[in-house]
C-alpha cells in the first residue's frame, strides 16, 4: 500500500498522506523543470518540479511534485484549481492520491514558462 511498483529505487518510509499534502504546499512551481500544456484539447498545464524529503530513517529523497491548473474558457489563462500529486504516491487507502490545487500555487503554474525537459522515471523518489 502507498507507492505503485513504478518507484524502482525504493520509497521514502513512513510517507502518508499528511506528508504529501504538506510537500504539494510547500513545492514551489516557480522552479519548474518541466512545464507542459495538454495535447488534445489544451485545457491542462501541467508543471513539474522537486522537493527533497526526509523519511522516518532518516534518508533524504527527491520527490517530484506535478502540479495542474485548468483553462478558464472566458479569459483563455491557466488560473483555474486542478490537482497536484506525487508520482507514485497511491496514498494510505492505494487509491490514486491526488488533491486540489492549492489557491496560492496558482498563479505560479499560470506563469510556468512551457518549456524544460520531462522527468521520465526521474519523476518517482529517488534517494539524495
Amino acid at each position: 500500500m502507498g507507492w505503485n511498483d513504478k518507484c524502482l529505487n525504493g520509497e521514502p518510509a513512513g510517507f502518508s498522506d499528511i506528508h504529501a499534502a504538506t510537500i504539494v504546499n510547500n513545492a514551489d512551481f516557480t522552479q519548474a523543470v518541466f512545464v507542459n500544456i495538454s495535447a488534445q484539447q489544451q485545457n491542462t498545464k501541467q508543471v513539474y518540479t522537486y522537493i527533497n524529503f526526509q523519511d522516518t530513517n532518516a534518508t533524504i529523497w527527491r520527490l517530484c511534485v506535478v502540479g495542474h491548473t485548468h483553462r478558464n474558457i472566458n479569459t483563455g489563462q491557466y488560473t483555474e484549481p486542478a490537482n497536484c500529486f506525487i508520482p507514485g504516491w497511491n496514498g494510505d487507502q492505494d487509491n490514486g492520491w491526488a488533491m486540489a490545487t492549492p489557491q496560492g500555487k496558482i498563479v505560479d503554474i499560470a506563469n510556468a514558462p512551457v518549456g524544460g525537459v520531462f522527468p521520465g522515471n526521474n519523476r518517482y523518489p529517488t534517494p539524495v
